[in-house]
């Protein structure tokens, strides 16, 4: 089973964050949202560093945001900030 996850970070009109650190992610509400950088850091291990400018380029990055966050949603464990900002409304909600 998985979560409903209707990503605005996947829309036409992508607005991109990068953290005064460096850390480069699809969107402001996973890097303000510490139970999501914590998972993050969780799955991602030694690769979390990855996620920083300073230590990576954006392509690659965006390739660990598959890996790590897209895949995520596919399961009943997806990034935390992804299921509470970016759930999918039901019909009756």
């Amino acid at each position: 089973m998985s979560c409903d996850i209707d990503p605005k970070c996947q829309s036409t009109d992508v607005d991109y964050f990068i953290e005064i650190n460096g850390m480069f992610l699809p969107c402001c509400w996973i890097a303000t949202h510490l139970e999501s950088i914590d998972y993050l850091r969780e799955k991602l291990g030694d690769d979390y560093d990855l996620l920083f400018l300073t230590n990576n380029d954006p392509y690659s990055i965006m390739d660990l945001w598959e890996k790590h966050i897209e895949k995520s949603w596919l399961t009943d464990n997806p990034v935390p900030m992804c299921s509470i900002q970016c759930a999918r409304k039901k019909k009756n909600d």
